[in-house]
């Protein structure tokens, strides 16, 4: 097999199609001027070979292959070689049926890479493959002897030369395999290892732990069932305890009502017997009293009347009352309700988020195990197919196409490392220059460093003292600017209070008095109130009149005092608190009037005041008992009606009861206690920024020496801190070693961040390789993996189905629960708000009821004392009497007695009625209790028939059955479940299952490993022996060739390869030269030209050896003179006929033995390719 013709475009130099067409098939040379493209023609030769290396073709990166970079509208590079394979005894494997072989490879600005084989896609494997089966291995190739290689085989060590036979004699690939064995060897004991780790480590510490776990979860299992069971028992007590209570209520309620009955009757005879004893009383009284001349007659009169009276007003309160307690007792029992239905619903909430809790938690399991099951799907369905999931989960086109990928990214990833690598190398040797140059600078930048670290630690003091000071400044601005406005603000206030009060004239002045307190002396009537609704002004204005203006003052004795001692400027009416009466309107008058006029509004005008409580005879003395009403037409009705009270409407109007009236139009100036009310709002503000002026003026002295020491400290530390940055600046912009050590720093990061790279590619490119590997395998034993994909695939949808069902299973099962309660607490929470609004709506009624029973009880208080008093005399008056008469005392006595046991029997009567409320209460809330429990335990209505029978689970009328031990036992089991449900592991039966699976699928994989790992050691013993016989055996032949070679170069000389003293063939071999009889001790003893013919013998020997169809030489004549030069042309042409030379030479006496020359040249920025045979390459 040998090269027919290239063809380059984008490659290199070559920035236009070039073909180079006519190769022969033994000889071929090329020239030219240096930089015109000749060795271009090698690299692109071997960059179609599969060429990883960019280095073998003078480059870092695949980008520069392309020409100029692609900066010149090229954007990828292309190399076609054709390959003549006509002789098929030396064709490649697998392609003995072409008569040519067309390899194309081409590279895009990406640095992405595509081959072609005759036309078809191929990866740099298969690439690899084709041209190692023929001696052309590109990742070790002795077939391209490079420039400078004569001279590192001078330097070669024995390993060296040793490496140089194996490859000449294919033995290299059995140290390729050698070390793959050894990389899988060691991959299958770090797999055994990591196993081992895995299951003692892992496995067996956790079935141990599941294993306990289990044996928890079956003990709380039985404690489960056997609280439900008794749970179950006490529920059924307790429905069938309600169940009694209820029916039995109302046997127990006639039963308190007969009792109730009878004392009623037995009260009732008593009242009689009592009537009866009152009337004999009364008839011998009357005698008495006609014997005394009629007067208790008159005092029994007016008790009568009083006594009437206080009936119709206790009986109005004892309605209120009962109204009232009524209104309480239904908030009570709504309130009870409330607090069961909410604490109720606490415990439903607390059950519900605790299987709400549960059930979140099985149904992330269930979209889990679905999801896992659509993988397994997608997984069975892609392999039923033939093919597979990528590692993205995501079916891919074919096992091929992930293989390509893999190989795509691996080899994208070492190219990326090849290239971080470059940098990183580039990075560390100007990170040492850099240090190596800052360490001669380190004093200089330790010494500005000491320098600013000075002046840092003089401004940290200075800023430290500044902290400690608590200074604001700004809040001593804010302070200043309130105390300016404060004073503003005063003086417009001053200046309005002096025209406002001038204008009110309320000034009281009178001369000083020597002993007199001044205080005594409250001021104007006016002054003493407030309105509670300035609506009420001209009302109330009106009705006062010119006693707005009285001057109250404590006691009589003070108002002579400042009348004869005061000196007084003006007149003024005094009122002395101690002796002034006033005229109190009770509240029966007032809704009198209300109902006359048909208006609520109607008031009593000491309504609309609030005052002082010791004032208050004094404002009843100003305002008296008048009335408010809306307008004139209702005053006027209500003047003039039996009431007979003063009325003054909204506007002023005042209606007199003796029929005068005053008022008139209303006036359009505003109402003087409405100018007060304006002037006192800004008295009290003036008030308040006073005092708030003063607290502004204390707090600005106090901080003012604060003030100072913080603007002193602040300005010495803006000053340091300027010092500083100064500092800072000139250092970074003048200081030689700080910019060292800075560039140091960048240069640190720049090797960290690369180094990270480095790292992350390589586990790209590991994960690519193993990837590849695994699909190759694959690929090579596709039936068989085929068949162990799909059931696998199979079991694990199976198994993933399994797992979903069950979650489904599972879900179905808590769902109705779940929702089952959350409709229970819809409904508790929608009742507990009713409950609430009820709640709410009698707390109003309640207040409203409790305000009219507070002035009913005054009225009754009122009517109690008027009836007291004509009893009072009426007993003077009969007591009189009874002194005389002996029976009434007797009789009195009798009915006393008669009155205390109606009392007892009436007392007798209230507490069964107590008892029936409790009855009744309890009754209910045991059908609720029973209503509550039917809805809850659906169990109840169809076992309830079974509650109490002997036979059944619920025997809690035998005569041994106790429910305190039942309850006692409830509480330990649920104290017992609930502690171990903190702990219990659901899932342990579950999880040990597929544990002990998993330990014994492990076992089995570890078997496996170990018998695969025996049979690596004997393979790669019997590589090794192998490899042995096969280099000593090319030893002796490339001895007789070394030879030969070169005595034809020099005559006389003789040269040989030899074992290395003491060592075996695989240590190494030397290379002897000999002149005549004498061997030299060492090759330095000749001269550079016989060291370059030595270097070159060996390597023609090694080419002849074992032939490679093809030879490629980048001026290896060029440390030869021109006789040498000429002969090693003649003998490569003499001597190796069955391979192709290709040689780049710039020397007329090596290519003049070529059959064909190729002359590059380069012309307009790119290179051509000139064609000369034998005949005309001169």
């Amino acid at each position: 097999m040998y090269i027919k013709n290239v063809v380059i475009d984008g490659f290199k130099s070559y920035g236009k199609r070039t073909e180079i067409a006519g190769f022969d098939q033994l000889f071929n040379a090329i020239t030219g001027l240096n930089g015109s493209g000749k060795s271009n023609i090698l690299d692109a030769i071997c960059f179609a070979l599969g060429l990883t290396n960019m280095s073998l073709a003078r480059c870092t990166t695949l980008r520069e292959l392309i020409f100029k970079n692609g900066q010149a509208g090229v954007n990828k590079a292309v190399v076609t070689v054709t390959f003549d394979n006509s002789d098929k005894s030396a064709s490649p494997t697998g392609y003995d049926h072409l008569n040519e072989i067309v390899i194309r490879r081409e590279v895009h600005l990406n640095s992405r890479t595509k081959y072609y084989v005759c036309g078809q896609s191929a990866t740099n494997s298969q690439v690899s493959d084709l041209f190692h089966s023929c001696q052309l291995n590109i990742s070790n190739p002795h077939f391209l002897i490079m420039q400078g290689r004569i001279t590192k085989v001078l330097n070669m060590k024995p390993k060296d030369i040793l490496g140089m036979i194996e490859e000449a004699t294919g033995v290299s690939m059995y140290n390729d395999k050698k070390i793959f064995t050894q990389n899988t060897i060691e991959k299958k004991e770090s797999h055994l290892k990591s196993i081992d780790n895995l299951i003692n480590e892992t496995i067996l510490p956790k079935l141990e732990q599941l294993r306990s776990e289990h044996a928890v979860l079956l003990d709380y299992q039985n404690l489960v069932s056997e609280l439900e069971k008794l749970s179950k028992q006490y529920t059924a007590w307790q429905f069938t305890q309600y169940q009694q209570k209820a029916d039995h209520a109302s046997e127990m309620t006639d039963d308190c009502n007969n009792k109730i009955k009878l004392f009623k009757d037995d009260i009732g005879q008593l009242e009689l017997k009592q009537e009866e004893i009152s009337q004999r009383i009364v008839a011998i009284e009357r005698h008495n009293d006609e014997l005394s001349g009629g007067r208790i007659a008159e005092l029994e009169e007016e008790l009568k009347e009083e006594e009437r009276i206080e009936i119709k007003e206790t009986g109005r309160l004892e309605k209120l009352t009962d109204s009232l307690n009524e209104e309480r007792k239904k908030k009570k029992d709504v309130e009870k309700l409330l607090a069961k239905d909410d604490q109720l619903k606490q415990k439903k909430q607390q059950e519900y988020d605790n299987i709400r809790q549960d059930f979140d938690k099985i149904e992330q399991e269930y979209i889990s195990a679905n999801a896992a099951h659509e993988r397994a799907q997608k997984n069975y369905e892609a392999v039923t197919a033939g093919k597979a999931l990528n590692e993205d989960g995501d079916v891919a086109t074919s096992l091929a196409d992930q293989l390509i990928k893999a190989e795509e990214e691996y080899n994208s990833a070492s190219t990326e490392m090849k290239i971080a690598k470059t940098k990183l190398m580039n990075f560390k040797r100007d990170l040492n220059e850099k240090r190596s140059e800052a360490t001669k600078h380190k004093a200089q930048y330790d010494e500005d460093n000491k320098h600013i670290a000075s002046l840092e630690e003089n401004v940290n003091n200075i800023k430290t003292r500044l902290d400690a000071l608590d200074y604001d400044d700004g809040q001593y601005g804010n302070l200043q600017q309130e105390m300016c406005a404060t004073q503003e603000r005063l003086k417009e206030l001053s200046h309005q209070l002096g025209n406002e009060e001038a204008s009110v004239r309320l000034n009281f002045e009178y001369s000083p008095i020597p002993g007199f307190n001044p205080s005594c002396v409250r001021g104007p009537i006016c002054n003493l109130f407030t309105l509670k609704d300035p609506k009420y002004a001209r009302a109330v204005e009106a009705a006062a009149g010119g006693r707005l203006y009285d001057i109250a003052i404590d006691t009589n004795d003070q108002c002579k005092e400042i009348l004869d001692k005061g000196h007084l400027k003006r007149r003024h009416n005094l009122i002395a608190l101690n002796k002034v009466q006033g005229r109190p309107i009770d509240r029966h008058t007032v809704d009198a009037a209300k109902k006359i006029a048909n208006d609520k509004d109607v008031i009593a005008i000491m309504d609309l005041i609030d005052y002082e409580p010791h004032l208050k005879s004094a404002m009843q003395y100003v305002f008296g008992d008048t009335l408010v009403a809306p307008n004139v037409d209702k005053a006027m009705k209500i003047t003039y009606s039996n009431l007979r009270k003063r009325t003054v409407t909204l506007d002023g109007d005042i209606i007199m009861p003796g029929g005068d009236m005053s008022g008139g139009a209303v006036s359009r100036q505003e109402s003087f206690l409405v100018t007060l009310i304006k002037l006192r709002a800004k008295l009290d503000e003036k008030a308040q920024l006073e005092r708030r002026y003063h607290e502004l003026k204390a707090k600005l002295a106090s901080t003012e020496e604060l003030r100072q020491r913080y603007l002193s400290l602040d300005a010495e530390f803006k000053h340091h801190s300027s010092k500083l940055d100064v500092v800072r600046n000139r250092l970074q912009l003048t200081s030689t070693h700080h910019k060292l050590f800075e560039t140091v720093k960048q240069l640190e990061i720049d090797v960290a961040e690369l180094e990270q790279k480095l790292v992350e590619l390589q586990e790209v490119s590991n994960r690519s390789s193993n990837r590849a590997k695994e699909l190759k395998t694959k690929l090579n034993d596709k039936e068989k993996s085929h068949k162990r994909e799909l059931e696998a695939a199979e079991r694990a949808l199976a198994q993933a189905k399994k797992e979903t069902d069950a979650k489904k299973k599972l879900i179905d099962q808590r769902k109705g629960k779940v929702e089952s309660l959350r409709l229970e607490i819809e409904d508790l929470t929608k009742s507990c708000e009713q409950y609430c609004e009820t709640i709410n709506r009698l707390a109003t009624v309640i207040e409203e009821k409790q305000n009219d029973v507070n002035q009913q009880m005054e009225v009754v208080e009122q009517v109690k004392g008027h009836v007291k008093k004509a009893a009072d005399k009426l007993k003077e008056q009969k007591e009189k009497l009874r002194e005389q008469n002996e029976e009434i005392n007797k009789l009195s006595k009798k009915r006393d007695r008669m009155g205390a046991e109606i009392n007892e029997k009436r007392l007798e009567i209230k507490k069964i009625q107590h008892q029936v409320e409790q009855i009744n209460s309890e009754a209910k809330d045991a059908s609720h209790a029973v209503k509550t429990m039917l809805r809850k335990y659906d169990w109840i209505a169809e076992e309830r028939h079974l509650f109490g029978k002997d036979n059944s689970d619920y025997p809690f009328n035998r005569k041994d059955f106790n429910i305190d031990e039942l309850t006692n036992q409830v509480q330990k089991l649920t104290s017992a479940k609930n502690a171990l449900s903190k702990t219990v592991n659901q899932r342990a039966n579950m999880l040990l299952s597929d544990k002990e699976k998993e330990a014994e699928q492990l076992s089995q994989r570890r078997n496996l490993i170990e018998q695969d790992k025996d049979k690596l050691i004997k393979y790669m013993e019997e590589v090794d022996r192998k490899k042995k016989d096969a280099l000593h055996k090319a030893w002796l032949k490339i001895n007789v060739d070394f030879n030969g070679i070169f005595s034809t170069f020099l005559p006389n000389t003789h040269a040989k390869l030899e074992l290395v003293p003491g060592k075996d063939i695989l240590y190494g071999l030397e290379v002897k030269v000999a002149f005549g009889d004498v061997w030299k001790e060492s090759l330095t003893e000749l001269s550079g030209g016989q060291r370059s013919l030595v270097a070159l013998s060996l390597v023609l020997a090694l080419l002849k050896y074992n032939p490679a169809p093809l030879y490629i030489l980048d001026e290896v004549d060029a440390a030869l003179d021109q006789n040498h030069t000429q002969n090693t042309g003649t003998m490569i042409k003499k001597h190796f006929n069955r391979s192709q030379f290709i040689i780049v030479s710039l020397k007329d006496d090596m290519f003049r033995n070529a059959n064909v020359l190729f002359k590059t040249k380069f012309v307009d920025g790119k290179s051509e390719v000139t064609r000369y045979t034998h005949s005309n390459a001169k």
